[in-house]
């Protein structure tokens, strides 16, 4: 019994490679094997070899162009179900708090940069509702200076501020 068990194992490991590393098709005496492995091992209760041997009975039967259809499905479903990329962050050192709390360093830094970020995104929006209420008072204001609307002129003010606001 063990001895058939290795000789179905080497016969079925046989078939994979040929098929795997060679992409050319199972011979029948190889097929027959597969398949009588297939059922030794559902009897067995190895479900997942069977299901192994199962999957390489069905691609031993495809064209390259199915096969290809199947690989690529594969592939899909792993790049689906792979878990998301999360960074490991950083744990800061003594210097780095000590530098932080002295109002310099890389977190301090990110921090003023963040900061300014937010004023100017508030400054620039004020400079819009600004810039749209002159254009709806005076509509030749944004219609001369050919724009298509007052929103488009308001919003170009609002950009240009913005730039030059984080530029500093």
């Amino acid at each position: 019994m063990v001895n058939t068990f290795k000789k179905l194992n080497a016969a079925i490991a046989l078939a994979l490679m040929c098929f795997v590393f060679t992409s050319a098709p199972l011979n029948a005496v190889t097929l027959a094997q597969a398949k009588e492995a297939l059922a030794i091992y559902e009897a067995r209760g190895d479900f997942e070899t069977a299901a192994e041997i199962r999957k390489a009975i069905q691609e031993a039967g495809m064209t390259t162009r199915e096969l290809g259809v199947v690989r690529a499905e594969e592939i899909r479903q792993r790049i689906k179900n792979r878990p998301a990329y999360k960074p490991i962050p950083k744990k800061s050192g003594f210097f780095d708090e000590a530098a932080y709390f002295l109002g310099f360093g890389k977190k301090a830094a990110a921090e003023r940069r963040s900061e300014q970020a937010n004023q100017c995104a508030t400054s620039a929006a004020e400079y819009y509702r600004e810039k749209r209420y002159e254009a709806a008072v005076n509509p030749s204001t944004w219609q001369l200076d050919g724009y298509e609307s007052a929103e488009d002129y308001a919003g170009a003010f609002r950009s240009s501020f913005y730039r030059r606001c984080a530029s500093r």
